[in-house]
């Protein structure tokens, strides 16, 4: 529901949009979809405010909603939507595997941790075809400013492509392309080799124009022509950017006991510290209940070269930055460092059996 203040103080409906039903198939979240509200006359006075109100049985992904690129604007037109094209995620990882991963296990090993393609997705907002033009792709170490890669063409078209990435109808446009390696494998190196910490971060940076994105005037749509972001090879193993968008269910009873579990590389020989997970606020509380973590080396059929004592999860209201670091810990909860080996190692979750367990979370080892 989307609310605002009248001059007499009572809040007023402007519009709103139903959700999803019980019917919905959960395995895939729904796309964000383009709304505009036009606000009336009388609604318009000194302590104007508008709100979001949702109404739900918070159930999962059922009761959960997000908001986007909110904007409140003069416009000339009511109705129809805005000539704008619009990058719709941020920069994929450089990486094949990971979002960030250790310093110490990239250094000497890029060729094989680099990945060789990169995602975009773009929308365009408008109900005709638009034109994304001098799309480009860079890189570089945002640090020392070193670049990694020179400018690329983002957008490509056939025969390089199948298909013309730069002439794109209404809607969401996914593309995977082909990304230079050789072009970035020696920057990189040597970027880590002259490194004046073991850290650094790589920049990836899209960006287009558009050739029609005005409308009554404005020019305010050509902030999301471009985006970037930052990928930190500093201490630890992270698949993702820290954000839990996929809820997971750890079942287990008396007949049996399950597992979560993630595999991660390590390059050359490491030492382990803690895990840090996100658990947010989500349908219902399980702060009481326990799980123990393990850590395998080489095969989840080996026996765990460590195991947690009885944890418990801790909520979270920041989804973006809230995480939790269970540090490993001796019979004493001392902590230690646990030696990895070259090779792969697991870390897995393990539920008691008296609970259900219902956990979204996000991980990252350090």
């Amino acid at each position: 529901m989307i609310e605002a203040l009248n001059a007499n103080g009572i809040w007023v409906k402007l519009g709103k949009i139903q959700g999803i039903t019980q019917t919905y198939s959960v395995k895939n979240s729904p796309l964000f979809s383009f709304y505009r509200f036009f606000i009336p006359e009388n609604i318009r006075h000194q302590g104007f405010r508008f709100r979001f109100k949702n109404y739900c049985s918070r159930e999962g992904m059922l009761g959960l909603w997000h908001l986007d690129h909110v904007r409140l604007a003069k416009s000339t037109a009511v109705s129809g939507k805005v000539p704008d094209l619009a990058f719709g995620e941020l920069p994929s990882s450089p990486l094949k595997l990971y979002q960030s991963m250790p310093f110490k296990q990239l250094k000497g090993n890029v060729a094989k941790e680099l990945t060789d393609s990169i995602k975009i997705r773009i929308s365009n907002n408008y109900n005709e075809l638009l034109k994304a033009e001098n799309s480009v792709h860079s890189m570089i170490e945002s640090r020392s400013g070193n670049i990694l890669l020179n400018p690329r063409t983002l957008l490509e078209v056939p025969p390089v492509v199948p298909q013309n990435q730069r002439d794109l109808d209404t809607g969401y446009h996914n593309f995977t392309n082909k990304l230079e390696t050789m072009a970035i494998i020696s920057n990189l190196e040597n970027a880590l080799a002259s490194a004046p910490i073991n850290e650094i971060s790589l920049r990836s940076n899209y960006s287009y124009t558009q050739n029609i994105e005005t409308i009554g005037g404005f020019t305010e749509y050509f902030d999301n022509n471009s985006v970037s972001k930052d990928f930190l090879m500093k201490n630890y193993y992270a698949y993702d950017d820290g954000a839990a968008e996929l809820a997971l269910a750890v079942n287990s009873d008396s007949q049996f006991q399950s597992m979560l579990a993630v595999k991660y590389t390590a390059n050359v020989s490491d030492t382990l510290n803690g895990i840090q997970i996100l658990i947010p606020n989500m349908a219902v509380d399980v702060s009481a209940q326990e799980f123990r973590l393990f850590i395998h080396q080489n095969s989840l059929e080996s026996p765990p070269i460590y195991t947690s004592q009885i944890l418990k999860p801790i909520h979270t209201n920041n989804a973006s930055s809230g995480m939790t670091l269970y540090a490993l810990t001796d019979s004493d909860n001392k902590p230690i460092s646990l030696i990895i080996n070259p090779g792969d190692f697991f870390r897995s979750l393990s539920a008691d059996y008296r609970y259900f367990k219902r956990l979204c979370h996000s991980n990252r080892l350090r």
